[in-house]
């Protein structure tokens, strides 16, 4: 979900600086690959003129400049939701459901170079598909809930060379 009320982000720091975003990560099994993919994002939530509420996520930017956010109690956004792309090979596309969902996949992916396009949420399967038709070669990553088996059958029918990887999806 989006987060209305008005935020200031304090600091961005390296992954590691709090210790409870790093039992987080270390928990998920995530600790080696979030080096350097992730940032720990300390930042105030206003809910009325006199109270600010503190908080720690780990964190990415989206396309649109808002912070995609994820601690073991919350995940959304602070700021304009969107996707996350991640820029590499020039042909061959990895779309993903989610941040964490990338970096769970990164060991079992082969030495290929992708560029990796992060949906955040699924209501943006329609901008990854707009993305899909620049690249000759997409390999989708969605869950395998109800909701990603529906989102991935719509991205197939939109982008049809599109090959379904879920099988190493964690």
């Amino acid at each position: 979900s989006s987060r209305s009320a008005p935020f200031i982000i304090e600091r961005i720091r390296p992954v590691g600086t709090t210790f409870a975003m790093t039992k987080y990560l270390r928990e998920a099994g995530l600790w080696l690959p979030a080096q350097f993919k992730l940032q720990e994002v300390h930042y105030q939530i206003q809910y009325s003129s006199y109270q600010f509420t503190k908080y720690c996520a780990l964190g990415w930017q989206n396309e649109n400049g808002g912070w995609q956010l994820r601690n073991e109690r919350w995940q959304g956004c602070l700021g304009r939701r969107g996707v996350s792309l991640i820029p590499g090979h020039p042909e061959h596309l990895a779309v993903f459901e989610d941040y964490f969902h990338y970096l769970h996949c990164l060991d079992a992916m082969d030495s290929r170079t992708y560029t990796v396009l992060i949906l955040n949420e699924l209501c943006f399967l329609t901008a990854a598909c707009y993305y899909a038709g620049y690249y000759s070669h997409v390999d989708l990553f969605l869950s395998n809930t109800r909701e990603g088996r529906k989102a991935t059958k719509a991205f197939i029918k939109a982008v049809p060379y599109a090959t379904e990887c879920c099988g190493i999806y964690i």
